[in-house]
């Protein structure tokens, strides 16, 4: 075969406009250097190209140019209605099959093409991206193309069926918007973690590349024979309980879908009414409308809900505007069960935490309080803990610990390491080093790998002690931060100790045991290191803050305190915060 001729002459009625547009989208969709759309000329040999300010920088290619043959990559592509990918146009120099053609002409070196169809299905020409270095093709290049190259496909169709130019030209625009829809639906719901995300991103995305003014996102309710409507954050009225569901069936657009699972397309307000009678009217709904559309929202076969379009006017539906609102509507289901599927997640796993923090125990005048706040990542729990429980000899016994992780897998060796210590501390009469040590033998054998920091500390009392209305601190910490004691007039002491290793290292290190007078009125804070831990902040330093904190906020009742303190906290940081804290009350007085 000779080499495909350059650029010839301009034949500038022989392409469709459409075609210039979705070449040029194509560009910018992949990146690329150049995108060219090719379709061949019934009447000759020849093919027309598209390439609208699009061609190689040190190429002057017209936007509309005729070559006398395709190039090779071209023929192939409509050769076998396959799409063809070359990453390189180098490696293929010395194929005696694959002459110096136009492409390499143009000093382009990878090629990526898709086949344009005509109305009968046959392929009538090529969509394609090229580069001037070599480039290795993704499966999401190849979508992107496809989908361009299916609206071409459309626009060449409607040329072969004689379509009028002006129709031709409003379809181009058409299926330039189905492009950028999915591109920008593609970008916004890509970052959607709930269903009030959902709604809130399509409702944004439908107006600015459809022209929707409401659109309305609704859940199937497997409680009740419902349509409930996601509330759009900020949007005037979704927050009316009155607009806010339909009930199932016939006498709701949104319902019927709901039920039948099929779309339905109304061109004013008086086709829907007259169908619908029972619905809202124009008058009393939340929203004066005229056209509608109600779409199902289905993921693998599966309905999960009902997305309704809202027009403040009347609209002739065409095929290519309904193509526009299904893709619509296909988007937003996956992102709809995506979000379901993660507030079910977090909803086991928050379930899960609750299970494992036990009511606190109520010993004569002490009291126990605790407060649990979550990481803001998705599933919402973690490693932190806390336990407190009376042992067999009189003895308050306080766990606080931090396990590796912050997902449901932190959570659930979290429990076994929980499960664990509480069952040594109520085993025998011991001191806390003791049950240190046989927690990390059990981690051992029972092979939990993991790293965990724990602290666990007994509030006791003896004989003396009681007479002189004390009690005592006995503590042993795994790599735990140090707790903090308020006085009652509000001085307030960091425990520093030196910590011993942290549980699982595999090494059974030796643990020690701290001991301090705890007087009456006081208070002892314990806290895992989310409570503190800053980026670009000492700890320290921090620890130091947190006392200073406890000391201005001593008068408060201990609840009270610790909402402060959770409060202050840093509530978007990528830590649990876990707080547990008792007060000491006077003995020679009726517990508070």
């Amino acid at each position: 075969m000779p080499p495909t001729p350059g650029p010839a002459a301009v034949a500038p009625d022989g392409v469709p406009p459409a075609l210039d547009e979705l070449t040029s989208l194509a560009r910018q969709l992949l990146g690329s250097a150049a995108a060219l759309g090719s379709i061949v000329r019934a009447d000759t040999p020849q093919w027309l190209a598209s390439a609208p300010d699009s061609a190689p920088v040190d190429q002057d290619l017209p936007a509309h140019a005729v070559w006398t043959a395709p190039t090779v990559f071209c023929q192939q592509v409509v050769a076998t209605g396959a799409p063809l990918l070359v990453p390189d146009t180098r490696e293929l120099a010395d194929d005696a099959a694959v002459p110096s053609d136009a492409l390499v002409d143009l000093h382009t070196r990878a090629y990526c093409g898709v086949p344009l169809t005509g109305a009968a299905g046959e392929v009538v020409g090529v969509l394609c991206a090229v580069e001037t270095a070599p480039r290795s093709w993704t499966a999401a290049d190849v979508r992107a193309l496809t989908q361009l190259a299916v609206l071409a496909s459309s626009e060449l169709a409607a040329r072969q069926r004689g379509a009028e130019s002006a129709v031709s030209q409003r379809r181009a625009e058409n299926a330039t918007g189905h492009a950028q829809l999915l591109l920008r639906l593609s970008e916004a719901l890509a970052d959607t973690a709930t269903v009030a995300d959902v709604a809130r991103e399509v409702s944004v995305a439908a107006a600015e590349t459809l022209g929707v003014p409401w659109s309305y996102v609704g859940l199937l309710d497997g409680r009740a024979p419902v349509v409930r409507f996601v509330p759009v954050p900020g949007r005037d009225g979704d927050e009316d309980p009155a607009w806010q569901s339909v009930p199932l069936g016939d006498a709701d657009p949104a319902g019927w879908v709901g039920v039948h699972g099929e779309p339905i397309f109304f061109e004013d307000a008086a086709a829907l009414l007259a169908r619908h009678p029972g619905t809202w009217s124009p008058e009393d709904g939340p929203v004066a409308y005229e056209a509608t559309a109600h779409l199902p929202l289905s993921v693998g076969g599966r309905q999960i809900g009902v997305l309704s379009l809202v027009f403040d006017r009347v609209r002739r539906w065409t095929a290519q505007d309904k193509a526009a609102k299904l893709a619509l509507a296909r988007y937003t289901a996956q992102a709809l069960d995506r979000a379901l599927l993660l507030a079910d997640r977090v909803s086991v796993a928050r379930t899960l935490q609750r299970a494992m923090m036990t009511d606190l125990p109520e010993p004569d005048h002490l009291h126990v309080a605790a407060r649990y706040v979550p990481a803001s990542g998705s599933d919402q729990v973690g490693g932190d803990w806390y336990d407190a429980f009376l042992t067999p000899d009189g003895a308050t016994e306080l766990a606080i610990g931090d396990v590796t992780g912050h997902d449901i897998v932190a959570a659930a060796t979290m429990g076994q390491l929980r499960s664990i210590l509480r069952g040594y501390g109520v085993d025998r009469d011991e001191v806390p080093s003791q049950t240190l040590r046989r927690l990390d033998r059990a981690m051992t054998a029972l092979r939990i790998d993991t790293l965990a920091t724990v602290l666990l500390a007994r509030v006791e009392q003896t004989d003396s002690d009681e007479r002189a209305g004390l009690r005592r601190l006995r503590w042993s910490s795994a790599g735990h931060p140090p707790p903090v004691l308020v006085h009652d007039d509000g001085r307030t002491e960091v425990l520093w100790r030196a910590a011993d290793p942290l549980l699982g290292l595999g090494t059974e290190p030796a643990r020690h045991d701290h001991v301090v007078a705890l007087p009456p009125g006081s208070t002892l804070v314990l806290y895992t290191d989310g409570l503190v831990e800053r980026r670009r902040e000492d700890l320290d330093a921090a620890i130091a803050a947190l006392a200073a904190q406890l000391g201005r906020l001593h008068h408060l009742p201990l609840d009270e305190l610790l909402d402060e303190v959770v409060a202050t906290a840093d509530q978007g940081g990528d830590d649990d915060v876990v707080v547990l804290a008792v007060r000491l009350h006077p003995e020679d007085r009726p517990t508070p």
